[in-house]
């Protein structure tokens, strides 16, 4: 009896782990969601080409997309989790 206590406990705990496991997913996934939005949002405002401390021209940097494998993990994720 004591063996199949034991691994109940056992059975239990990898339980818990796991769905620490996913809400951590979930929450990953939200971020990203939240950074990818961040970006589309900041991508619509203008340039500005001057320093706002020194009056300098700024040079544009190469436009390198943060999250630019958004669309790929965003298929999985069930439309209610975000």
């Amino acid at each position: 009896m004591a063996e199949y206590q034991q691994e109940n406990a056992n059975c239990r705990v990898l339980l818990d782990q796991y769905e620490s496991l996913i809400s951590q997913y979930k929450a990953d996934l939200q971020r990203l969601d939240f950074i990818s939005k961040g970006e589309q949002t900041v991508k619509g405002l203008p340039e500005n080409g001057v320093c706002p401390f020194c009056d300098g021209e700024l040079h544009p940097m190469i436009d390198t997309p943060l999250l630019g494998f958004m669309p790929s993990w965003r298929k999985d994720l069930p439309k209610e989790s975000l």
